[in-house]
């Protein structure tokens, strides 16, 4: 995701290499999808339309790995439904289709990945709550799905169950969906907008639905936009913060976009159905809006009403919204979340609402232990929710058993190499084993019920894994 982001009635439109591991990450309404470099895809959250694409509709809150492909390179996710590119520029979807918004000529939800069409020259897709918009590598725009409002900017108000041309222009760069509308920069740096506008939201200054791409304002400084089902908010080349549409929560009513603030220094923003999240050049991190399930991440569930920063860290490099959670990488190659977790949004293996930014995954190893502790939770508790590591395996250079352990644990390096080093880390960073021995059994009796991260050195590298202590 570049900084246009795609929202179902959050930010949809995934990253692009936004950590040294991650390639391509996404959040929809309640579930969330990723790429790794290794071109493996992952999924997690809701499934009750078969959006994760395991073949089942059953939720899960860890990561999943779909399939065997290693060829994945961009993946979005909608309401309900998640669509990805492999390096062959071919489109690839799954989950709910009730308006067509799979785009495989069906209305049919499908519970695992099918490809759409025969085309090779796919290049990045905005989905939303059942409209899809893709921009293909030679700028062009193509849009399918839900028609009502007009979203798909081809003039009608018909739906679409497969991908239709979107004018003859060739210089589209950037999209962003929501519920019922779009919106896109050019490569010139102008602003349009089309679909739903009855808050608005369209930014052109009229409360009237739009069936065709219109120029918002007259700008040619826009660097990114984000959607959300009743408004919207965008960037400028100077690092201005603007607003259009209507939020209660965060304050917003009218119709063309208006300056929040007067800081010039924004670098990404991102919107929930009712929250915003945003960082700033100095790699702060900002949030307001709706908190009840601590999506603004400020470790409690009251509204804020204008931008706060979360925590005191400048290291947060990416964000990204789902319907009522947030996620965000910080420069140190770690990926965090936080807010409603009933669908399992979090993959943490629990469904315990998160209400500040907690620590999921890390792209490189060790972890920073510079983290700042106010950015992380305490060990979990694996009573509560029967959790179980369900082990995100993303690498298979040594195996740990058994998980969750008593009181020892046995480490096997799948080579024939010798390990080196052991060391072991609880969830905010903190060292709590450390051993130059090159052990296979560790004692772990001494250590607190929760969930860790060994890191191994082998080889010259060092790989790690998260496991959990119980008793």
């Amino acid at each position: 995701m570049k900084k246009i982001s795609t929202i179902i009635f959050s930010v949809i439109v995934s990253t692009q290499i936004f950590a040294q591991c991650i390639k391509s990450i996404a959040t929809g309404d309640y579930h969330s999808a990723m790429v790794l470099n290794d071109g493996t895809l992952w999924t997690w959250g809701k499934n009750n339309y078969g959006q994760l694409g395991d073949s089942t509709t059953s939720n899960k809150n860890y990561p999943i790995r779909i399939g065997t492909d290693t060829t994945w390179v961009y993946v979005a996710a909608g309401y309900g439904y998640t669509m990805a590119i492999k390096e062959n520029g071919t489109l690839w979807a799954w989950g709910k289709n009730q308006n067509g918004q799979l785009g495989n000529s069906t209305n049919t939800e499908q519970h695992i990945p099918v490809q759409i069409g025969f085309d090779t020259d796919w290049k990045t897709l905005a989905l939303g709550h059942s409209h899809t918009v893709a921009i293909k590598t030679n700028g062009v725009m193509w849009a399918w799905g839900n028609n009502l409002y007009g979203a798909l900017g081809d003039g009608t108000n018909t739906d679409q169950n497969s991908p239709i041309q979107i004018g003859t222009d060739t210089n589209w760069k950037l999209i962003a969906n929501d519920g019922r509308g779009t919106k896109a920069i050019k490569t010139n740096g102008t602003l349009w907008a089309w679909g739903e506008n009855g808050f608005g939201q369209c930014g052109i200054g009229t409360n009237q639905n739009i069936s065709s791409p219109a120029q918002v304002g007259t700008d040619n400084n826009w660097t990114s936009v984000t959607n959300s089902l009743n408004c919207a908010m965008a960037v400028k080349a100077d690092g201005s913060l603007w607003a259009w549409g209507f939020s209660t929560s965060m304050g917003l009513s009218g119709a063309t976009p208006t300056q929040v603030g007067s800081d010039i220094n924004w670098k990404s923003i991102s919107v929930g159905f009712n929250h915003s999240i945003a960082t700033k050049t100095d790699s702060t991190l900002w949030a307001w809006g709706a908190n009840s399930l601590g999506q603004v991440g400020d470790g409690t569930t009251n509204s804020v009403g204008s931008f706060v920063q979360i925590g005191v860290n400048s290291n947060w490099s990416f964000v990204d919204c789902g319907y009522n959670f947030s996620s965000a990488i910080k420069s140190n190659k770690t990926f965090w979340l936080w807010g409603d977790n009933a669908a399992g949004e979090m993959g943490d293996s629990t469904n315990t609402n998160k209400l500040i930014p907690t620590y999921l995954y890390s792209c490189l190893t060790p972890i920073d232990t510079t983290t700042n502790p106010t950015d992380t939770v305490n060990p979990i508790d694996t009573t509560q929710n029967n959790a179980s590591v369900h082990d995100i395996d993303f690498n298979n250079n040594f195996k740990v058993y058994p998980n969750p352990v008593k009181s020892k644990l046995n480490v096997k390096s799948i080579s024939t190499s010798i390990i080196q080093s052991v060391t072991i880390t609880d969830v905010i960073g903190n060292t709590v084993y450390r051993s130059n021995k090159g052990e296979n059994e560790i004692n772990t009796s001494s250590l607190s019920k929760g969930i860790y991260t060994i890191q191994l050195v082998f080889e010259g590298s060092t790989y790690s894994k998260k496991f959990i202590k119980n008793e």
